[in-house]
């Protein structure tokens, strides 16, 4: 039988590692910022060891450093990480988009589409937050669609709602030239053009990194 004690420390520490993680794609929680492990604990009533483990998880994700006899901070985002992780997801998504290509019915390949032109309402609209949740979507249902568990789960280690954000602040592009760009990828799914998968998922990823502004590229 569960320890009942162990359950609870488990759920505080998934809570409060949620929490902190929304704080921080959120904006809330900058760059540089110290977590206080004494504050959460107080913050959620419970002892310091599920925030311990909470910020373990979210150093173990790349979201936070701990730095000896100082504390933990939030992590400053780079360009080059930013480089790294599409890279990472270029892979995946090309081996996923191959997948759905294989796998997907034609009505799941409508649905994608249906969300591709919310992505794009949203982007008209500059409702930017909704253009972000929409965006995710159409990756992550090409990535659901490729039907392959494992996949799935290295997707989602890639931190994609912290990397969607931080891409979209830091480009220069128009939020419906940033949606335009899925159009491709839609259409290679469609026309179930699986020699094109690497081409254009490659191209993807490095064409929204190149419309970082290159202030950016020089601060970082």
């Amino acid at each position: 039988m569960d320890n009942p004690k162990s359950q609870s420390r488990l759920v505080y520490r998934e809570l409060i590692k949620n929490t902190i993680y929304d704080k921080i794609v959120s904006g809330e929680l900058g760059p540089g910022a110290r977590i206080i492990e004494l504050e959460w604990a107080k913050e959620f009533n419970t002892s310091q060891a599920p925030v311990r483990e909470a910020l373990r998880d979210l150093e173990s994700m790349g979201i936070i450093v701990s730095v000896p006899f100082k504390g933990a901070f939030v992590r400053e985002m780079t360009i080059k990480d930013l480089k790294d992780i599409h890279s990472v997801r270029s892979g995946l998504e090309t081996v996923a988009l191959k997948n759905a290509i294989l796998k997907a019915t034609d009505k799941e390949i409508d649905e994608v589409k249906e969300i591709l032109d919310k992505v794009k309402e949203y982007a008209r609209k500059g409702e930017w937050q909704a253009f972000v949740d929409e965006n995710i979507k159409f990756h992550q249902r090409i990535v659901e669609l490729a039907d392959t568990t494992e996949l799935l789960k290295m997707w989602k280690l890639c931190n994609i709602k912290l990397w969607t954000i931080f891409n979209v602040r830091k480009s220069r592009a128009e939020l419906i030239k940033l949606a335009d760009s899925h159009d491709v990828i839609y259409e290679v799914l469609k026309n179930r053009q699986i020699e094109r998968c690497y081409e254009v998922m490659d191209h993807h990823f490095v064409e929204v990194v190149d419309e970082i502004s290159e202030e950016d590229h020089r601060t970082h």
